[in-house]
């Protein structure tokens, strides 16, 4: 339910699936968004839900879904943003063939993935739960053949396969009821596709998937291309490409250096610059000398005077007044004037970011690691700065003036507490 682009990310999974020729969708729902997450399926037609699922694992997850049948099926994991096409041409394998996707893990840490074991033909030997080595990370999404509904249910909920000295967790994983499969003689291929899936499980990755997103979006767009009912003033300077859905505008002055995607309703104007690639939702404001540099704006939220913006802001947020924010503002939140990230250490270093609440674990983003993040609905002070990596939780308050050195927690209130000198004074102090 996570925003990419201008939507969550659920809306773009089932188009996809549409796209690729699914006859028949059933998410499997659970935990402690199931509200949210029936409310927004409710609003799509031909999707049905499987009753609440405790979080026992991805295979027990998959079976409830698969329901009574024992087809092929497709397995798509729903934090997952998935390149045009990673989706159907998974769905054309030849029949009876198991294929999971696949993505290079770059300079990301195999310790922090569940990894596939690929030979050189393609085939998988094994998947792997966080292993020191490796090559490919599993990338969300499985085309399972028909009869594999045993193995779901042979699984035996200890995780995944691990290495000497590593810790599975106790969760039905799919990947080990695939490696089932494989130790009974079955195989499975590896896809990779030309442009790697996110999946969104740490923060930062929020910031990869909307970056992918919107260089997705404009991969092909050259020049302006507006639809009926949108406004491109004359005095505007355009050196990149656009798209303008219905209704949008590029106003006079505004200065557009690199792509931009205006969604319907979406507003630009009054001197703002696009400095990197960037995407207004549907309604969103961006005014007054405004910087965007690989920026998404989403539905509704306001950009305005002199702020500075680099990463995704969400739904409703409102930054219009000297500010420079780089990470991810959640829905609703109202950042005080003159809210600064930093976004340098002094020792040119990336900063740690503890994932998984106030007793996760520390781990170093291979990209995003200075980002900081505003939880939903928290708002700050005026000339609050925070250091590169810290987050405000959700309906957290940072009052005028706190220097924020660390995560500060959700609903809580922080304030400067001021120590003044208060003396007489008059003119008599410069010598009258």
């Amino acid at each position: 339910m996570l925003p990419v682009g201008p939507e969550p990310l659920l809306g773009r999974t089932l188009r996809q699936l549409a796209a690729a020729g699914c006859p028949d969708v059933v998410v499997a729902c659970g935990g402690p968004h199931d509200r949210a997450l029936r409310a927004f399926c409710a609003l799509v037609p031909g999707v049905r839900l499987t009753p609440a699922l405790p979080p026992a694992g991805t295979a027990d997850a998959c079976l409830a879904a698969w329901g009574e049948g024992d087809g092929p099926a497709l397995c798509v994991y729903g934090d997952t943003w998935f390149p045009e096409g990673a989706l159907r041409d998974l769905c054309a394998a030849p029949e009876g063939e198991a294929r999971a996707l696949l993505a290079p893990l770059g300079a990301e840490r195999p310790q922090d993935w569940l990894c596939a074991d690929l030979d050189p033909e393609g085939r998988i030997r094994g998947f792997l739960g966080h292993p020191r080595g490796g090559a490919y990370r599993v990338a969300g999404a499985f085309l399972l053949p028909a009869g594999f509904r045993r193995y779901l249910e042979a699984n035996p909920g200890l995780g995944v396969r691990t290495p000497v000295g590593g810790m599975p967790h106790a969760e039905a994983d799919l990947e080990e009821s695939l490696n089932l499969l494989l130790r009974a003689g079955g195989r499975v291929r590896g896809q990779v596709p030309a442009v790697a899936p996110v999946d969104l499980d740490k923060p930062w990755h929020i910031l990869a998937a909307n970056a992918a997103d919107v260089a997705e979006r404009m991969r092909f767009a050259t020049g302006v291309q507006a639809a009926a009912g949108t406004v491109v003033s004359p005095r505007a300077d355009i050196r990149a490409p656009v798209v303008l859905e219905a209704g949008a505008e590029i106003g006079a002055g505004v200065v557009v250096r690199a792509p931009l995607y205006l969604c319907a309703g979406a507003r630009i104007t009054d001197g703002a610059i696009v400095a990197g690639p960037s995407l207004l939702g549907p309604g969103a404001r961006v005014s007054d000398c405004a910087r965007l540099d690989r920026a998404v704006i989403g539905p509704r939220a306001v950009v305005g005077h002199c702020a500075e913006i680099t990463g995704v802001v969400m739904e409703g947020a409102c930054i219009v007044h000297y500010s420079e924010i780089y990470g991810v503002v959640g829905r609703g939140v109202d950042i005080g004037a003159a809210t600064v990230c930093g976004t340098l250490r002094f020792d040119d270093g990336t900063s740690r970011q503890r994932v998984g609440g106030p007793e996760g674990r520390w781990e170093t983003p291979a990209e995003h690691g200075d980002a900081c993040y505003f939880g939903d609905h928290s708002r700050t002070g005026v000339n609050v700065t925070l250091h590169p990596g810290r987050a405000i939780g959700a309906y957290a308050c940072v009052g005028p003036a706190v220097l924020v050195t660390a995560d500060v927690p959700e609903r809580t209130l922080v304030q400067v507490r001021q120590e003044l000198t208060v003396r007489p004074w008059g003119p008599e102090r410069y010598g009258w």
